[in-house]
């Protein structure tokens, strides 16, 4: 097993690889970006880019351009492929002066006794907050999960769960958390069952966001109370 010193001087290089197009054998278009990638790298991580280097257009021309995407996703999914992580001050500019929404509105008899600093139960599973997390990030962290599930990416998805929970965690109270619950539920598809049980866990673990009208006046409002309704039967022994 390599060392954790090695295989850190590894995705060092690999992403000095990135910057640099001597030894690119393909490249990857959205919008006005391009980047010269590696075949062994982004064809190891994506079944997509893996089917595409082989046959069509794409195989005889290198080259792969992709159509309707968020090129500041796409920025964030080809980090990945050289770092095995993404960082969002990398795509700040794109974040900034978006409107925020109104902060979800808790009932007012709603406490907070045995739960973390976070209004979760049980106040053992709090996700410290080192100040990485931003209510901005909640969208970005879903949109990417989207896109590396469109090309066939799953240990990137599985990034992207971890890093929606945690941040999630952090700001669940703001309207962005509202925003992202919408999206999971009405534009991730079915499949998407590990975003969706991080949502229901997290409103498990802090019920008066259910009962908060800006969760309440959701579209997917429906199909959200009924998951968080068998999730907390099952905590709860009620079947």
């Amino acid at each position: 097993m390599p060392s954790a010193n090695a295989t850190s001087k590894l995705l060092e290089s690999f992403g000095g690889r990135l910057t640099d197009a001597r030894f690119s054998d393909f490249t990857i278009k959205c919008g006005t970006d391009e980047y010269k990638v590696h075949k062994l790298i982004i064809t190891a991580l994506s079944d997509y880019f893996a089917r595409a280097i082989d046959f069509g257009k794409e195989a005889e021309e290198k080259s792969i351009v992709l159509q309707g995407d968020d090129p500041a996703l796409v920025k964030l999914m080809i980090s990945f492929f050289y770092q095995l992580d993404y960082d969002l001050a990398t795509v700040a500019p794109t974040l900034q002066g978006r409107t925020t929404p109104a902060p979800i509105t808790l009932p007012k008899n709603h406490t907070r006794v045995g739960t973390c600093i976070h209004g979760f139960r049980p106040e053992s599973s709090c996700v410290p907050d080192v100040g990485s997390h931003e209510p901005s990030h909640l969208l970005v962290h879903v949109g990417l999960y989207a896109l590396a599930d469109k090309y066939l990416i799953p240990t990137l998805r599985e990034l992207c769960v971890q890093k929606f929970r945690d941040c999630a965690h952090c700001h669940s109270e703001t309207g962005e958390f509202a925003e992202a619950v919408q999206f999971v539920f009405e534009r991730l598809p079915e499949h998407a069952r590990d975003m969706r049980e991080v949502v229901v866990k997290l409103l498990c673990g802090k019920m008066a966001l259910v009962k908060g009208k800006e969760i309440m006046g959701l579209k997917v409002y429906g199909d959200l109370a009924k998951e968080v309704l068998w999730k907390k039967g099952e905590e709860l022994a009620w079947w």
